[in-house]
């Protein structure tokens, strides 16, 4: 994947471009304290640092599956991963709210498979900052939203992002690809989405009539 960062401020301006790869991606956000409140998520800073190499899995990936309308669910992905002021309204900022979770996650989910035709992508409330010492670029952020939207585009342009074909699918929708053909999150939605094929024949219908009479 090639990126642009074009950066103007009081010291530097100018585009760079370059190959974006995730080591070359830093993000110096925190991990709130995370409360539950008659069902509202509530977060406290300053946290502590934030360690994506203890993350169980790429927050864009966890971000894209989470139910975000289920308030221990949202907690739970809070106290793992953080949040961003993009999850927040601006007159309530300590709370997250649920609807804006959801409308960036649509979003997300949205590009998963259908991002190729896009010309642009808009990341709101980014603050994207280029390292550009040493003759070696590095990006970095303190936000999240900013964060996993980057490491999914890094996925995308590489052809890694997919949407499990098992219609529905019970484990990961959103995944990230290990070979180039795989079409199902894992081999139990493979084997369920066959057996649905199967079942839809109308062959297939009336043998198992008769192996119900049968037995």
């Amino acid at each position: 994947m090639r990126y642009r960062v074009n950066r103007v401020d009081d010291n530097a301006s100018g585009t760079v471009e370059d190959e974006m790869k995730h080591e070359d991606l830093v993000y110096k956000g925190q991990i709130p304290a995370v409360t539950l409140d008659g069902g509202q998520v509530l977060v406290s800073r300053p946290g502590i640092p934030a360690d994506p190499k203890a993350w169980p899995e790429p927050v864009h990936v966890a971000f894209a599956n989470l139910k975000a309308n289920d308030p221990q669910v949202l907690a739970a992905f809070a106290k793992t991963y953080g949040t961003s002021g993009q999850f927040t309204r601006k007159e309530s900022p300590d709370a997250v709210a649920p609807e804006y979770v959801e409308w960036i996650q649509e979003e997300l989910r949205h590009g998963w498979d259908t991002l190729g035709a896009a010309k642009e992508v808009s990341i709101r409330g980014s603050d994207l900052a280029a390292d550009l010492s040493g003759g070696v670029v590095r990006l970095s952020t303190h936000d999240l939203n900013t964060f996993l939207w980057v490491s999914f585009l890094i996925d995308r342009a590489n052809g890694l992002t997919h949407v499990c074909e098992y219609s529905r699918c019970p484990r990961q929708r959103y995944f990230l690809k290990v070979r180039s053909d795989q079409k199902f999150c894992s081999s139990e939605c493979r084997a369920l989405h066959n057996m649905e094929l199967w079942r839809a024949d109308p062959k297939n219908k009336k043998r198992e009539q008769r192996r119900r009479r049968k037995k």
